[in-house]
C-alpha cells in the first residue's frame, strides 16, 4: 500500500462551511521554487529582500495558497497581500483568511467577512520531547496536558496538538481582538476524539466580542507527517 500523503490530513478535518475555500500547496527550497511561487504581479514584499532563501520560499508559498483560496471566494483584485501591523497579512477589504506552512507544505483559507468574524489554520509537524520539556510550560498547563494522555494520545502529539489549536484561535481572534494575547490566556476544556474537536476557553477577557469564559471550537485531524487545526467563527448577526 503506498503510504497516504501527508497533506490529506488536511481533508480529515469536518468539512469546511460553504462560504469558506482552503488551498493546499507542496514546496521545495530551490531558487527553481520561488521562481514559480511568484507572479509578476505579485513580487516579494521589501521586507524580505534579505531574507533567507527558505524564508522567501515560505513566504511565497503561503501567499500563492492564500490569493487563490480568496480567487475561489471571488476575489478579482491585486494579487499582493501585505505584511501588515505584527507581520499579520492583509486580507483584501470584505475577506478573512489565514495562512501557515511547516516544513514543505503551505496551505491557506479564506472566507468572505460577511459571514465569518474570523479564521485561523495551522500545520505543524510534532515537536520533539527535548525541545517540548523546554516551552510546554508557556503553552499549556499540566491539567490541559493531562487531558489527551488521558484519552490516549501521545506526549508529543498532544503537546504540539494544543499549541496548534491555541494558535488557530489566535489568528481565528486577532482580527477582532487585535493585538497579541498569551497561549495560557486560553484553556483546552473539552477534548472530542470521535469528532475531531478540541474546546477551547478564554480566561481573559480579549475584547467586548470575545469576553472570559467564552468557548471556541477548534477542529484537528492528525496525518502521519503533519497534524492539523481549524477555528472557524461565524460572524455575530
Amino acid at each position: 500500500m503506498s503510504p497516504v500523503r501527508p497533506e490529506l490530513a488536511l481533508y480529515c478535518l469536518p468539512p469546511l462551511p460553504s462560504p469558506l475555500s482552503l488551498v493546499v500547496r507542496r514546496y521545495k527550497i530551490d531558487t527553481g521554487a520561488l521562481q514559480q511561487l511568484t507572479e509578476p504581479d505579485q513580487p516579494l514584499p521589501a521586507q524580505l529582500d534579505r531574507a533567507v532563501l527558505k524564508r522567501q520560499i515560505e513566504f511565497a508559498a503561503g501567499r500563492w495558497c492564500a490569493l487563490r483560496a480568496l480567487r475561489q471566494r471571488g476575489y478579482g483584485g491585486p494579487a499582493s497581500i501585505p505584511i501588515g501591523r505584527d507581520r499579520a497579512p492583509c486580507w483584501p477589504m470584505g475577506y478573512v483568511g489565514s495562512i501557515s506552512h511547516s516544513k514543505g507544505l503551505a496551505v491557506a483559507i479564506a472566507g468572505e467577512r460577511q459571514h465569518f468574524m474570523g479564521v485561523g489554520i495551522d500545520i505543524e509537524r510534532p515537536v520533539a520531547m527535548d525541545t517540548l520539556r523546554l516551552i510546554a510550560h508557556q503553552i499549556a498547563t499540566q491539567a490541559e496536558l493531562a487531558i489527551g494522555l488521558q484519552k490516549g494520545l501521545a506526549y508529543e502529539t498532544w503537546a504540539t496538538l494544543v499549541f496548534s489549536a491555541k494558535e488557530s484561535l489566535f489568528k481565528a481572534l486577532y482580527p477582532t481582538v487585535g493585538h497579541y494575547f498569551d497561549f495560557l490566556e486560553a484553556s483546552v476544556s473539552l477534548l472530542d476524539t470521535r469528532s475531531g474537536h478540541i474546546y477551547l476557553k478564554l480566561l481573559q477577557t480579549l475584547s467586548s466580542h470575545h469576553i472570559v469564559g467564552h468557548a471556541y471550537r477548534v477542529d484537528y485531524a492528525i496525518g502521519n507527517e503533519y497534524l492539523v487545526t481549524r477555528c472557524v467563527i461565524d460572524r455575530l448577526i
